[in-house]
């Protein structure tokens, strides 16, 4: 799910800027087309042309504009076919790849992972982590000190500069066998049944609301006419923060990942609907591998392994010391 989703981010992105770029080059073309067609009447016409003739020139000269201009106003289809084909055929190659890949895993160890965005900010000093397959490790952490940039490397989303990743003994990350849940999910401008169905795309009616339920959900939903069928917008944005990131849960509990990774679940986990939440991860810990960054004291006090990230380092938290945990963000 994570893999599919970035793949959209990279394509929608990558798209955009090249639609962009044809449509401003595009847009100053026509308009030199234009000027310098009224130009060359006036430069080349000026002599041998009689005045009336000259100016009933100038309309015959915007009657080809209009189609440059179409040609122009296609560009931009154009380039975002373009992406969309390199984007098709690179998402083939992976899928092709992945199915030769182990699907699971049994124990992923990171040694003396260091990282830093640029030269003068040190993230991550010699972290160390063992994580084993069914288990549920939550990472706590004052902000700024790089929890977020810590599950990145796990995800394979980012390279250590120093320290490795080991997935049963060999290199390899959780790359492909994790479904994430951040605080801002990433939605294609569809309806909640197509989004749904990016993790699981043979999934029933019946699977949807299930998992709809189990992330808090399925009341909402429920109470709009169009259901499932409820167009949320560019984004999600007709949905509220804690309905997208919900629904970016239901998503992955339809999603077969083996490890379930969360990046500071909060915003939903409200007064109204964290009884639930907290319910669903519990059924859930044992069948997948549960990733947590968190502040939050009760998810820390579910997990099996609990670490805080100081300085640039993982320790292990006391059991006492969870409920203490420091509020922030990651």
């Amino acid at each position: 799910a994570v893999d599919a989703l970035a793949r959209q981010l990279r394509a929608g992105y990558a798209q955009a800027l090249s639609s962009t770029r044809y449509s401003a080059f595009g847009s100053q073309a026509t308009e030199f087309i234009r000027i310098a067609g009224v130009l060359a009447v006036l430069l080349f016409g000026a002599e041998s042309l009689e005045p009336g003739a000259m100016i009933g020139a100038i309309p015959l000269l915007f009657l080809l504009y209009s189609p440059v201009a179409e040609l122009a106003r296609l560009l931009p289809q154009l380039a975002r076919g373009r992406v969309a084909t390199a984007a098709a055929l690179e998402f083939l190659q992976e899928e092709s790849a992945a199915e030769e890949a182990p699907r699971g895993f049994s124990t992923l160890e990171a040694r003396a992972l260091e990282f830093s965005y640029d030269d003068s900010h040190e993230v991550l000093r010699g972290a160390d982590l063992q994580l084993r397959a069914g288990e549920w490790v939550a990472i706590t952490g004052e902000s700024g000190q790089g929890k977020s940039t810590l599950l990145k490397l796990l995800l394979g989303a980012e390279r250590p500069k120093a320290g490795e990743i080991l997935r049963d003994g060999a290199p390899g990350t959780l790359k492909g066998l994790c479904a994430l849940v951040t605080q801002e999910p990433i939605f294609p401008e569809r309806t909640v049944r197509e989004n749904l169905l990016l993790a699981k795309p043979d999934a029933s009616d019946e699977e949807l609301w299930h998992a709809l339920a189990r992330a808090a959900l399925a009341e909402r939903i429920g109470r709009e006419q169009s259901g499932l069928d409820l167009d949320i917008g560019e984004g999600g944005k007709a949905l509220s923060g804690g309905e997208r990131e919900r629904l970016s849960l239901a998503r992955a509990l339809l999603s077969d990942a083996p490890v379930l990774a969360l990046d500071e679940p909060g915003v939903f986990l409200d007064a109204g609907h964290r009884g639930r939440i907290l319910e669903t991860l519990g059924e859930e810990h044992g069948r997948r591998t549960l990733l947590v960054v968190t502040h939050e004291s009760d998810l820390l006090d579910l997990a099996d392994q609990k670490l805080r990230l100081d300085n640039g380092k993982l320790v292990g938290l006391a059991p006492e010391c969870a409920s203490s945990a420091p509020e922030g963000t990651p």
